[in-house]
């Protein structure tokens, strides 16, 4: 027989656990009031901390997000740069992005840091600057951009 240090009770032996640390080799507290105190203490606390890892681990993924896009927004700009000779700094590619509410001058889907291209609306010329997605700039190819959106429109008609 062994008295709980928790409850007060005189229990038999086979209702504590095992522990080394302790010279009998039996915890201090009896089953019953460990797993009053797990449900009571330490479950809304493990509770509690999952919910701070998913809403830390949400957290990173966003800014995450927004390195790799900035990411993205330098090494487009230095492309454009190098293959025209226009220099074109971050900034103006957030604005043009902000300018088109995120989305493709021409199809109006949806701007990511991948999916983001600055697009000539008049080929080999750096007069009017717009951001497309990589589908529209493929198939553009040396299209202005008026001949690209009557393109669309027809072959958007097609399918409808």
């Amino acid at each position: 027989m062994k008295i709980c240090k928790r409850c007060g009770k005189n229990l038999p032996i086979e209702s504590f656990g095992k522990d080394k640390r302790h010279k009998d080799g039996l915890m201090r507290m009896c089953k019953e009031c460990v797993r009053t105190q797990y449900i009571n203490v330490q479950k809304p606390y493990r509770q509690k901390k999952k919910e701070h890892i998913r809403f830390m681990e949400r957290e990173r993924d966003a800014r995450n997000r927004e390195k790799m896009n900035q990411f993205y927004f330098k090494k487009l700009a230095k492309f454009h740069w190098q293959k025209n000779k226009k220099k074109i700094s971050v900034e103006e590619v957030q604005n043009m992005l902000k300018q088109q509410d995120k989305k493709c001058f021409y199809c109006k889907v949806e701007l990511t840091g991948k999916n983001l291209h600055i697009e000539h609306y008049y080929p080999k010329s750096n007069d009017k600057i717009v951001l497309a997605c990589a589908d529209c700039n493929r198939l553009k190819w040396t299209k202005t951009g008026d001949e690209f959106l009557s393109f669309i429109k027809e072959y958007a008609s097609r399918f409808l």
